[in-house]
């Protein structure tokens, strides 16, 4: 009761700020046709406009606002602007999940990320971004500035979240045709000796071991449950590591640090190259594989040298190049604008992920 109070006095402070100035490149933002995850979603778009050089007006139902306490992350935000609905008939560009019948420009917010219906060309696809709290263009060009390094400290790198319970959805397996999480680190771990993996103890050891050169021919995984990893340090972290493990999230394959890692230029190893738009390519920007024993193999040839370092550095290249063009904050706003430009288009789709609301 007290947080609900506390909610609708700020609120109603942040509805009665003035208004009054409406910049050109402004856009209304509400996201109202479901609310679980909604917060997550919220800050996503919200960033992406933002660091597009948009201003942003966003509109929150009352009851939505005032029952979850999440929402303070982006309020505190500087550039952040609550209002009402009726605000949306005086911007230029609206952001909606539910879009009216409007004279406006409109971003129609799709959830339906999996189709196969997607046209990487005149639909705007970004699912997910940076975690809300690293979602910043200077964070941005922090691991852009780092992701051309080529002399790295870690031959291929996973840290995160391993518990078995969270991350061994049969959802996952079933909807997917994917391992799990919780199942990938396993094949590696029971199937790649010491010689070729080392499993930090904590935060202090990974770092010691790093610099020392050791880990240099190593897969490195992290569970940072046990040992956790400082936000301000994971972007540097992630510039260090020549490849990166993408495991799926609880539920679907996304996940934050596929992205961040992509921006450190750190090249993925997947089992779903398919989910991406345009499609992750074998051997070109990523390496893929089918079975957990293809996986362990993959690693073993990073390990061994197999796979030596210009192929590596050409594997960089051009995720560093697929990433500027189709993930990074500049991609999207040139995406905005384009449509913004385009005469006869009144409305674009902008995929971004939804939980299970993802899973039509």
């Amino acid at each position: 009761m007290l947080r609900m109070l506390r909610n609708s006095i700020l609120y109603f402070s942040l509805l009665l700020k003035n208004k009054s100035n409406i910049p050109s490149d402004s856009v209304y933002i509400e996201l109202l046709e479901v609310s679980t995850g909604a917060i997550r979603r919220l800050s996503h778009i919200y960033y992406l406009f933002r660091e597009a050089g948009y201003s942003c007006f966003v509109h929150i139902p009352f009851f939505n606002f005032i029952h979850r306490k999440y929402f303070f992350g982006i309020t505190r935000d500087k550039g952040f602007v609550l209002v009402s609905k009726s605000f949306k008939k005086k911007n230029t560009l609206i952001v909606s999940d539910t879009p009216a019948a409007v004279s406006n420009k409109t971003v129609r917010i799709n959830y339906n990320i999996f189709t196969d219906k997607v046209d990487p060309v005149r639909d705007i696809f970004y699912p997910i971004g940076f975690h809300p709290d690293l979602m910043s263009k200077e964070n941005e060009s922090f691991a852009r500035s780092l992701s051309v390094k080529h002399e790295r400290k870690i031959a291929a790198f996973f840290a995160g979240n391993i518990l078995e319970r969270k991350y061994t959805n049969r959802r996952t397996k079933d909807y997917f045709n994917i391992n799990t999480r919780y199942e990938i680190i396993a094949a590696i771990r029971d199937n790649l000796s010491s010689d070729y993996s080392y499993f930090p103890g904590s935060y202090e050891d990974l770092l010691e071991k790093m610099e020392s050169g050791y880990l240099r021919n190593k897969v490195v995984i992290m569970d940072t449950q046990k040992a956790g990893i400082p936000q301000h340090q994971w972007l540097r972290l992630l510039s260090e590591t020549d490849y990166f493990i993408y495991t799926p999230g609880i539920l679907y394959p996304w996940c934050h640090n596929q992205i961040e890692s992509m921006a450190a230029g750190a090249v993925p190893i997947t089992q779903f190259p398919h989910i991406f738009h345009p499609e992750l390519q074998d051997k070109e920007n990523c390496f893929t594989w089918q079975t957990t024993q293809n996986l362990v193999d993959i690693l073993k040839e990073i390990a061994t040298g197999k796979i030596n370092a210009n192929h590596t550095s050409t594997l960089r290249m051009n995720i560093n190049a697929y990433y500027e063009t189709n993930y990074s904050f500049e991609s999207f706003g040139k995406r905005i604008e384009r449509f913004l430009n385009e005469a006869d288009r009144d409305s674009v789709q902008l995929y971004i992920c939804a939980g299970e609301h993802s899973m039509v």
